[in-house]
């Protein structure tokens, strides 16, 4: 499938319900797992698509399966929510190419899932972690964090878990020589890892552009 920038969005029936504004990859895989939306006479806001929902791309027009919801009811897009991918050696998109993005946190296919919430979310890493394989290591307080070209971008701190299914969700990166902020990283973008190193699937560039870790407080009543 091919995604240009400003082509039109349209349904199974013909129906135009948008352009194509931005595109959302997968870092593992350089897949397209999402397409933004841009907000037109149908859509007050730009929204999250997920490729699921798309049947066919080409140069000339995107079109949708067959929809049992409205796309109003699709995640917004939120910029700070998504880190644009500017290291040209890994990703070199072609002329007309809509902006590409890796999702942060993840976007999850739709419906949305859950967001990070607080510190009463984290807890020290001393278990095995759900959601990675049993076969291996859990990830440990004070593993070295590597990025896919090679630098020892931090170690990690922290991980987040979803308080309901106990699995892993983002990793907190300490300050370290090459980072002068905490990081928040998802674990969706892990390549590999053992006890002492985990290894990402994106640049040292794209973890630099991440926004700095900030303590959600909750007011008291």
């Amino acid at each position: 499938m091919i995604f240009k920038y400003g082509t039109d969005v349209v349904k199974d029936n013909g129906e135009k319900v948008g352009k194509v504004k931005e595109v959302v990859i997968d870092p593992k895989t350089d897949e397209v797992s999402h397409v933004i939306l841009e907000k037109g006479i149908i859509l007050s806001k730009d929204k999250v698509l997920p490729i699921s929902l798309v049947e066919d791309a080409n140069e000339e027009r995107v079109k949708l399966y067959p929809l049992d919801h409205s796309l109003d009811s699709l995640p917004d897009y939120e910029e700070e929510k998504f880190v644009e991918i500017r290291d040209e050696r890994q990703r070199q998109p072609v002329a007309g190419s809509p902006p590409i993005l890796i999702s942060y946190p993840p976007v999850s296919p739709y419906p949305v899932g859950p967001q990070i919430e607080d510190e009463h979310e984290m807890r020290v890493v001393k278990k095995e972690v759900k959601n990675i394989p049993h076969d291996v290591q859990p990830i440990q307080e004070g593993a070295k964090v590597i990025t896919l070209d090679g630098h020892h971008i931090g170690d990690v701190e922290r991980l987040i878990l979803d308080h309901q299914t106990d699995n892993a969700t983002h990793l907190i990166i300490s300050e370290g020589v090459l980072l002068v902020e905490k990081k928040v990283v998802p674990v969706d973008w892990i390549n590999e890892y053992d006890e002492d190193e985990l290894h990402l699937a994106v640049d040292r560039r794209v973890i630099e552009n991440l926004p700095e870790y900030q303590k959600e407080e909750k007011s008291g009543l």
